[in-house]
């Protein structure tokens, strides 16, 4: 079975076997340590992807090709004149089974036990057939977090065109499970529509699903009067144009050159879709945010969090020091007056809110403030830990669903089992 991250990527470095500017033999580069090796840097997301693979994928990951070492050793800028040499000296250690096995066995080791760190790599072969083993487990991992962005694509995209949330549920649903469910039918099938998007880089990957992703949100978007009028769609599609044009480079440092450049374009595209949904609404400005940059909505939502509690805390602070002040008590009753008069006749504002809160917290009484305190800022450290327990939850059973539907109606049942059985307890 052909496998996309065995494709020969022509141009990928700076350096090939018949580049005149390679001054140094790859013999001369093998006799120098290349240190330690550190498989994905350490990202447990993908190391942990390892486990989950069945014995015939485990073994078709530790499958080599000399053409991907070769490709390994150009885009790393390894130049070598002797290609011919260099070949055969990769294709007898490919067929030495004894430094084989001792190399995969090594690259195991490391995945399973070790936080993905080889300690020492003894030279620069040895580094690019471990580097091809990565890009393996990397182009695996692209596949299964693309099943996850095509499922918030279209969990986004049925709420868009559903005129009912009902109709908008039951779609969201059941393309979800069509994009993450395990059956080997379903597998094939997502692997043949996802072929499009296939390269042996595992992050060109992800970039052209993303510039992808982007071009049909701003198709989507640019339909609605409410959008803002910008030509979104011609920065949709100079990612793809910059594509095309890239595969006719022969040069590896023009070829980065022009990816760096894609890259630029492709969030340029990104930003253009999240800007045509900023007039349509808040929920699907983060819809749109969520399936173009799900990382940084992870972080922003962290941060997010810690900065409400920093506030909480500043607040009690600014109120224990405003208490101290006669005179700023008698200025506190002002502004809870003019804050809820505001309230009223301007309707509700989230600023009017936060001051006339805190001018309370001077105006009420001592006792009554510090049990509020107490209250507040653990409450939100309870209602984080609460959504973090409920969404971990979630992801778990939806997971469990996806391999064996039956296994997740027995998590479920035991899951609220033991709930009923604690309140009963309480």
């Amino acid at each position: 079975e052909p496998r996309g991250r065995q494709k020969k990527h022509k141009g990928s470095g700076d350096a090939g076997p018949d580049d005149p500017g390679a001054s140094q033999s790859s013999t001369s580069r093998a006799k120098e340590g290349a240190g330690c090796f550190q498989v994905a840097d350490g990202r447990e997301e993908v190391l942990g992807l390892w486990s989950t693979f069945d014995k015939k994928t485990q073994i078709q990951l530790l499958d080599i090709s000399p053409q991907e070492v070769c490709e390994v050793l150009v885009q790393q800028g390894i130049g070598f004149q002797e290609g011919e040499a260099v070949v055969a000296e990769i294709v007898k250690l490919l067929q030495n089974p004894q430094y084989m096995t001792a190399l995969r066995k090594e690259f195991v080791r490391a995945v399973t036990n070790m936080n993905g760190l080889v300690p020492v790599v003894n030279d620069v072969l040895q580094y690019a057939m471990l580097r091809v083993l990565e890009r393996h487990l990397l182009w695996e991992f692209q596949h299964s977090s693309m099943e996850s962005a095509v499922a918030m694509l279209c969990v986004v995209l049925s709420f868009w065109f559903c005129s009912s949330w009902l109709l908008a549920g039951v779609v969201a649903l059941g393309s979800s499970a069509l994009c993450t469910f395990k059956t080997d039918r379903l597998v094939g099938v997502r692997r043949v529509a996802l072929a499009v998007f296939e390269d042996t880089d595992p992050d060109l990957m992800e970039r052209r699903w993303l510039d992808f992703a982007a071009g049909i949100l701003v198709l989507v978007f640019r339909r609605d009067e409410r959008s803002l009028n910008f030509p979104g769609e011609v920065i949709a599609v100079m990612p793809f144009l910059v594509a095309a044009f890239q595969t006719q480079v022969q040069s590896g440092r023009e070829l980065r050159s022009l990816a760096a450049f894609r890259k630029l374009l492709g969030h340029l595209a990104a930003l253009a879709a999240c800007a045509l949904a900023w007039p349509l609404g808040w929920m699907t400005f983060v819809a749109t945010c969520v399936v173009l940059y799900w990382s940084l909505c992870i972080i922003a939502g962290a941060g997010s969090l810690l900065a409400l509690c920093w506030l909480v805390s500043a607040a009690q602070s600014l109120i224990a020091v405003c208490r101290r002040i006669r005179e700023l008590e008698y200025l506190a009753v002002c502004v809870v007056c003019a804050a809820m008069a505001f309230q009223v006749q301007g309707g509700f504002s989230w600023i009017w809110t936060a001051i006339g809160s805190l001018a309370a917290g001077v105006v009420l009484p001592a006792p009554l403030v510090l049990i509020l305190s107490d209250v507040v800022l653990p409450g939100l450290v309870r209602m984080s830990n609460m959504i973090y327990l409920v969404c971990s939850g979630i992801k778990l059973a939806w997971t469990i669903l996806t391999y064996s539907p039956s296994m997740a109606w027995d998590f479920v049942i035991q899951v609220a089992t033991a709930m009923i059985s604690g309140k009963s307890a309480e």
